[in-house]
């Protein structure tokens, strides 16, 4: 009998430690050797989005020094963390006057420490649309262009948190009577 309760309980966490999930680090670097699924800085992605595409709730993108182009908006849909090695100082994201840089619409997604520049939308949000509870923290936002709608720099669409950011020149440019927020939007 005490035979057959080990192996009972062998088998037991045998299956709890097989069906836990353990979180990974996936690496961006303009250098990078771009091989999936990115964990290492050698393999690093050369875009934040095949990062953030390999990525699986509870993962870390680690974004090192440069100025990343995105060919279409960032979308984090998932609840991960992508940060910044060094800070907003050194790593931005540039939507170069012709897209979204960012779009957040995970619970509990967070984007923290980039300089996010140079966004456009004619929706809510050119700097970054945040939905559905999402962070973005320790970053400079600037220089993000709304036309038609709400929110140059960021929206928040119910919900949202953006913490020790510095939110600066962005702007409406709608002449009309509608759209609100150079700066920032909160909607919902």
């Amino acid at each position: 009998m005490k035979l057959v309760l080990e192996f009972v309980v062998s088998l037991f966490i045998l299956v709890v430690m097989s069906s836990t999930v353990v979180a990974m680090d996936r690496y961006v670097s303009l250098s990078g050797g771009n091989v999936s699924p990115y964990t290492s800085w050698s393999s690093a992605a050369r875009s934040i989005q095949s990062a953030v595409d390999a990525c699986v709730d509870g993962d870390t993108v680690v974004v090192t020094n440069g100025v990343y182009y995105p060919t279409s908006q960032v979308s984090v849909t998932k609840g991960i963390t992508i940060r910044s090695a060094n800070g907003a100082a050194v790593t931005a994201i540039d939507g170069q006057e012709a897209r979204r840089c960012l779009y957040v619409s995970a619970p509990n997604a967070i984007v923290d420490g980039f300089t996010i520049r140079n966004g456009y939308s004619e929706d809510d949000g050119a700097g970054v649309l945040v939905v559905s509870n999402g962070y973005v923290k320790n970053s400079v936002i600037r220089n993000n262009v709304i036309h038609y709608q709400d929110g140059g720099g960021v929206a928040l669409q119910g919900g949202g948190t953006v913490y020790n950011c510095l939110i600066v020149s962005n702007r409406n440019d709608w002449g009309g009577s509608y759209g609100w927020g150079g700066g920032v939007c909160i909607m919902g």
